[in-house]
């Protein structure tokens, strides 16, 4: 007898996390349209001016999220690359030892592209 295939579960996750963040895009965007209908251009604006003052402290979740990846999860997320042939197996032991020199570019990716960080500072 065959064994259960996981795949419909795992479907069913990536179904459900989608739906998820599609709902919450649409609710924001709901509720930014009521505050706009409801106090006028000039609460929008308002929000828009504190989400990009925001925008650092972002980055800074984003390299903390990072961090904490490369620290405790990597060989977890390497084997998973792995199992979805974006790392070849025999490369393994190279991406393990790559581990804070890929940290370090996507935290300069973070910074740049998140936070601006070049041009946020003028």
């Amino acid at each position: 007898m065959n064994a259960p295939n996981p795949a419909p579960k795992r479907k069913r996750g990536v179904l459900l996390a989608l739906f998820v963040i599609v709902g919450a895009i649409v609710m924001a965007a709901l509720m930014l349209a009521f505050v706009g209908l409801v106090l006028g251009r000039e609460a929008v604006e308002g929000i828009g001016r504190t989400a990009r003052s925001a925008r650092p402290f972002a980055a800074l979740l984003w390299a903390g999220v990072i961090y904490l990846a490369a620290r405790f999860h990597w060989e977890t997320i390497v084997d998973w690359l792995i199992a979805r042939s974006a790392v070849a197996a025999s490369a393994r032991q190279t991406v393990l030892d790559a581990r804070w020199r890929i940290a370090t570019l996507f935290w300069v990716i973070d910074l740049t592209v998140v936070a601006g960080f070049p041009f946020w500072m003028s």
